[in-house]
C-alpha cells in the first residue's frame, strides 16, 4: 500500500507542476486572476485535461507512469500477464472516475477485500512489484 501511495504522490506532484506551468503564462499576461466560478471551472478543467494527458501519455506510450517507475511498480492484468494498452487506457479513465467521485474511488481501497481501487476493478488490472 505504501508503494502505491508513494507512486500516487509522485504522479500528483508531476501533474501539479504541469498545472502550474499551464497557469503561469496566464498569470504573467493577465496578472492576478479575479477568482470567480468561471475562473475556477477553467482551472479545474485545465487540470483535468493535463491529468488525462499525463495518464494517457505515460500509460499508453510507456506502459507506466513516472510515479510507478520511482516506486518500483508495474501494471498487470488480474491473470498476471502484462496489461494491454486497452486495459491501461481503461485504467486512466477509471482513475479519473475514482478522483471525480469526490475521491470515493480511491477511498474504496479501505473497504475492498482485495484492497483495490475502482480503476483497478474497471480495468481489471492491478499494480505489482516490478521485480516479480
Amino acid at each position: 500500500m505504501s508503494k502505491r501511495l508513494s507512486g500516487i504522490g509522485h504522479d500528483l506532484a508531476n501533474i501539479l507542476c504541469g498545472v502550474l506551468l499551464f497557469a503561469a503564462p496566464f498569470y504573467w499576461i493577465a496578472g492576478k486572476p479575479h477568482l470567480n466560478l468561471r475562473v475556477l471551472a477553467g482551472f479545474i478543467g485545465g487540470a483535468l485535461v493535463i491529468a488525462l494527458f499525463y495518464g494517457i501519455l505515460f500509460m499508453i506510450v510507456a506502459g507506466e507512469t513516472p510515479g510507478m517507475t520511482a516506486s518500483g511498480l508495474r501494471v498487470v492484468s488480474f491473470s498476471g500477464h502484462s496489461a494491454t494498452w486497452q486495459q491501461r487506457l481503461l485504467r486512466v479513465v477509471g482513475a479519473l472516475v475514482s478522483a471525480g467521485s469526490f475521491l470515493f474511488g480511491y477511498l474504496w481501497v479501505f473497504i475492498d477485500e482485495e484492497k483495490l481501487y475502482w480503476h483497478d476493478h474497471i480495468s481489471k488490472t492491478v499494480l505489482t512489484d516490478s521485480t516479480e
